[in-house]
């Protein structure tokens, strides 16, 4: 048994329906979701899960130090709606900045369901992302909760898991979910590629915000994705200028084209 820690940072409001976790991964699909839904619901901190099995990016083990001289250790962040903005009721909202090491991902998994259980989740839903460029911009469900999973359908998700595996802590979630017989949706984003993709993340939010009622500002997830699309051209503008400069020179310097 590892050390596990859990900071409790607000007053629990009570009548959590679904908890909503997602983590850094494929396309940041399920930690850019959940943070922007914590974001647009005024979602506020309510505990933060410690663990030996958290190391920084990079697998050190260390703390984040801010500019002020204030740090923080790698954590689990559960934030929480105090008012009902959803047909289910109260939101949880799981998510964090890094990944457990593989050997610890189930135990830390395990805690934190027992974490939302104890606070009233009913149901979980998990957010990942997948990349496949033959079927980017798609958004894939599956799961045991029958109603939770015909909304998210009937708003435009597709039952369908062309996935072999789910890995790191959004597979070990769903995992104990199953190990404690709670009702669970897996809710995945497609996207073209591995690197962080917003689009993905922004169909999923369309689908949530349909099926659940949620009332968000659709207008600034399309900006986000306005944004984030003329980042990568200039991106890949440079990229191209880059590579045309030395293609130039190395020509001129060696007299051979590869």
């Amino acid at each position: 048994m590892g050390w596990l820690k859990f900071s409790i940072l607000g007053e629990p409001a009570g009548g959590y329906g679904l908890a909503i976790a997602g983590y850094p991964g494929v396309a940041n699909v399920g930690a850019g979701v959940v943070t922007y839904l914590s974001e647009e619901l005024g979602a506020e901190p309510l505990a933060r899960l410690y663990s030996e099995y958290l190391f920084l990016p990079g697998n050190v083990a260390g703390i984040s130090i801010s500019e002020d001289g204030s740090f923080e250790l790698p954590s689990i962040d559960i934030y929480h709606t105090r008012e009902k903005v959803s047909s289910v009721g109260r939101l949880l909202l799981i998510t964090s900045q890094v990944q457990p090491v593989p050997w610890g991902q189930l135990e830390v998994a395990s805690k934190l369901l027992g974490k939302l259980m104890s606070l009233g989740a009913s149901s979980l839903l998990v957010v990942t992302g997948f990349a496949d460029p033959d079927i980017a911009g798609r958004v894939l469900a599956f799961g045991t909760n029958s109603d939770l999973l015909q909304r998210i359908i009937s708003a435009g998700a597709e039952e369908k898991t062309p996935m072999k595996s789910i890995v790191g802590l959004a597979g070990a979630t769903l995992a104990s979910a199953k190990l404690f017989n709670l009702p669970y949706v897996s809710l995945t984003g497609v996207s073209e590629t591995s690197a962080p993709d917003f689009r993905a993340a922004g169909e999923v939010l369309k689908i949530l915000n349909s099926a659940l009622n949620l009332q968000l500002n659709l207008g600034s997830i399309e900006r986000r994705i306005r944004e984030f699309e003329e980042m990568k051209r200039s991106i890949l503008r440079q990229l191209e200028e880059q590579i045309s400069s030395m293609t130039s020179t190395g020509s001129d310097e060696t007299g051979y084209v590869g």
